[in-house]
């Protein structure tokens, strides 16, 4: 997806992982649609309907970034999970570059720089 629906050097935007997920399903008879927020309710209902998500941290395009020690500088993953720990919650996400691994990241220090993406296949388009 990433190089036939608008990959740059320097990443993707958030509309443009939306417009691309959206597109590739049209590509396939689909019709979809996605969402994108800043929410840990809303990526609560996504992960507890079964529906993971991408998660997108990214401090060099957020307007305020405090000087705070982010997981990632900038950096798209699929969100798994969550848990509640004691230093606080915990979004469960899969980092696939260089090597595959769960990490569980802290939301309330990483939340100035998240942006999150849900996407649901709707139907299947049938043309007569």
């Amino acid at each position: 997806m990433y190089a036939n629906r608008g990959g740059t050097f320097y990443g993707m935007s958030v509309n443009g992982v939306r417009s691309g997920l959206e597109n590739e399903a049209i590509a396939r008879g689909y019709s979809a649609s996605s969402s994108s927020f800043n929410n840990f309710f809303s990526y609560k209902t996504e992960i507890d309907n079964n529906r993971p998500l991408a998660v997108k941290f990214d401090k060099y395009f957020t307007l305020f970034e405090p000087n705070a020690d982010y997981a990632y500088d900038y950096h798209w993953t699929p969100g798994l999970g969550y848990i509640y720990a004691s230093t606080g919650t915990m979004l469960r996400v899969q980092t696939l570059a260089p090597n595959s691994t769960i990490r569980d990241i802290n939301y309330n220090v990483n939340s100035a720089i998240i942006s999150m993406v849900s996407f649901s296949i709707n139907n299947l388009i049938v043309l007569l």
